[in-house]
């Protein structure tokens, strides 16, 4: 079945320009399809087609690369022990204050990631973590933090 853009926006709870955007950055959660008159479809009820667990790193600059593989490390380890074994390792530089966190808005928008394994909750935001492990808990999803 497929739904107008901003249909399916207003049904995620989000503005019809965020969803705009996220289609033109190529960080859509769901399939899509532009007609042949520049309307952008949504493809929905897709079914889900594999649960994945993500790895997500992530420093504010550039300069932080040393941290940024320290953390990479240490999920892999960390997933290594849990016997997870195939994961997927997602890095980002991006700071919360410029909102340039693309990766993981995509990552929380895939329902097929149901584990998103991160060193701690500031990694994710600073404030406001709780309002999304609801949300992914709603899912059927959730957060592994390895310290809180």
């Amino acid at each position: 079945m497929r739904v107008k853009l901003s249909q399916w926006a207003k049904q995620q709870g989000i503005s019809f320009k965020t969803a705009q955007r996220w289609y033109y950055a190529g960080i859509m959660p769901v399939p899509t399809e532009k007609t042949p008159t520049g309307r952008i479809m949504v493809l929905v009820d897709e079914p889900v087609k594999e649960s994945r667990t993500v790895l997500y790193a992530c420093v504010s600059t550039s300069s932080q690369k040393k941290d940024l593989d320290r953390q990479v490390e240490r999920l892999l380890a960390f997933a290594k022990s849990q016997g997870w074994e195939h994961t997927e390792v997602v890095t980002e530089i991006g700071s919360e204050i410029s909102e340039e966190k693309k990766k993981l808005k995509g990552l929380l928008f895939d329902k097929t990631v149901v584990r998103l394994v991160v060193e701690s909750e500031d990694r994710v935001s600073r404030s406001g973590v709780g309002y999304i492990t609801t949300l992914l808990s709603s899912q059927g999803r959730h957060f592994v933090f390895l310290e809180k």
